[in-house]
C-alpha cells in the first residue's frame, strides 16, 4: 500500500487529502495518471507545478520522473502556488 498526502490545489481537485493505493510500485508518471483519473477536473493537474516528496526526500534527487515509489512509501504532493 502506498500512501499519498495531497496538499494545496491537488487536495481540492481530487477531493481528498489522503489517498491509499494498493500497488506494490508506481512511477511518478503513473501517479499523475492515477490522480487525473480520480480528480474532479483532469485539466487542473499540471505535473510541472507539483513538488513531490517520497518518504521526506525530494523526488528530484531520487530520479525525478523516473523515481519509483514502492509499497509502504509515503508520498506528499504539494501544488506550487504562483502569484503576481
Amino acid at each position: 500500500m502506498i500512501t499519498f498526502r495531497l496538499l494545496g490545489g491537488l487536495r481540492f481537485t481530487v477531493g481528498e487529502n489522503i489517498l491509499l493505493v494498493d500497488k506494490s510500485k508506481m512511477t511518478i508518471n503513473e501517479i499523475f495518471e492515477f490522480l487525473k483519473m480520480n480528480s474532479k477536473n483532469k485539466n487542473t493537474i499540471d505535473p510541472q507545478n507539483v513538488l513531490i516528496s517520497i518518504n521526506g526526500t525530494d523526488s528530484s534527487v531520487l530520479g525525478g520522473k523516473d523515481a519509483v515509489i514502492k509499497d509502504g512509501d509515503h508520498v506528499t504532493l504539494v501544488t506550487i502556488v504562483h502569484g503576481g
